[in-house]
């Protein structure tokens, strides 16, 4: 276990995780976005593949290149999404949409419009609607209702997505940073999403020595959130909010200060960069109120830092006041600033 591992308590338990997702326009060309635009990665194979078989999940036309999502062409380097589109299209992704997918694409009024042409009732739920149109109702009707052309997804695509699923997932997370390589770069055999990226947070984290690995805390939160860990969620959502209230945000203009290039005055105006009280972090607390003991708070202050702005008994009267929802933050603001100006007055 490294030192910064048994700084801050990542134990066994949860490193063991470690090693355990119409008319054609005209073509786009590439050396258009290659010259303006270089950032533009090139396709992005399998992923690229993924996250374009996941946007459009559900019924829709050929479209435009201009009108698919953007992320197509900065995150995944589909350049031509209207040519991508037909391509998967050639390969078997994609078929026509059967009449019922079509109509559950419509909106409820234009269920009903079809109805009145077919003279039958319009009262009912969607479902109700639909069946009532499929009884009634021929496959004209139907396209001519939906105006364009619609492809869906095919069982082969569907087995694809199902097998890339942790590409769908990396990119919901984009926040976290994570890129497709670095994931298979990782993975071994019988490792679950989970085990990957939360061995890629710890990485990061051992390698982090200005925040101290806050932000990657953050993302542990919100991993063990989706797994229902609640306790552990708290607690290292708790992580990250000791290390707000630390004033470690401050340690690089403290070298300056002793270096002769800020004076004290100097860095009481950084208040704001040492100390946050982020909503982010703060007012999830709340829900964990069930799960929360002070022998949390108790083992967080076990593991020190260079600046301890909030004390322990501050740091418990904070969290109580989120649980009791008395929360103030201009009076914790105000309590914070008065430390935080007796310890550069200290120094």
């Amino acid at each position: 276990m490294g030192l910064f591992s048994k700084l801050f308590g990542i134990g066994s338990n949860e490193s063991s995780r470690v090693e355990q997702n119409v008319k054609i326009a005209a073509p786009v060309k590439v050396e258009t976005y290659e010259k303006y635009e270089p950032d533009i990665p090139s396709v992005q194979g399998d992923y690229a593949k993924a996250i374009f078989l996941w946007a459009h999940k559900r019924a829709c036309p050929i479209k435009k290149s201009s009108e698919y999502q953007r992320y197509l062409l900065y995150e995944c380097g589909i350049r031509d999404a209207n040519a991508y589109h037909r391509e998967l299209l050639q390969q078997g992704y994609f078929e026509e949409a059967s009449n019922k997918t079509i109509l559950e694409s419509l909106k409820v009024t234009e269920l009903k419009q079809i109805l009145s042409e077919l003279g039958q009732s319009v009262t009912g739920k969607k479902e109700t609607l639909i069946e009532r149109i499929l009884a009634f109702g021929d496959e004209a009707i139907i396209k001519r209702a939906s105006g364009v052309t619609l492809y869906s997804l095919t069982e082969k695509a569907i087995q694809f997505l199902e097998d890339k699923e942790a590409y769908v997932r990396i990119h919901q997370h984009g926040r976290w940073g994570i890129n497709w390589k670095e994931y298979d770069a990782r993975y071994k055999e019988g490792m679950t999403f989970n085990d990957v990226v939360w061995g890629i947070f710890n990485e990061r984290i051992l390698k982090d020595t200005h925040n101290y690995g806050r932000n990657e805390y953050y993302n542990m939160y919100e991993l063990l959130e989706e797994e229902n860990r609640r306790e552990q969620a708290l607690y290292t959502l708790m992580r990250v909010l000791y290390l707000d209230l630390s004033g470690i945000g401050i340690l690089d203009s403290i070298k300056l200060f002793q270096g002769g290039v800020y004076a004290k005055k100097d860095l009481k105006e950084l208040f704001s960069i040492a100390i946050m009280l982020a909503p982010g972090v703060i007012n999830p607390i709340a829900n964990y109120r069930d799960v929360y003991s002070d022998a949390m708070v108790d083992k967080l202050y076990e593991q020190k830092l260079p600046i301890q702005i909030c004390t322990k008994s501050k740091f418990c009267s904070i969290i109580q006041s989120i649980f009791d929802d008395t929360y103030d933050e201009a009076k914790i603001h105000s309590d914070l600033r008065k430390s935080y100006c007796e310890f550069i007055d200290a120094m």
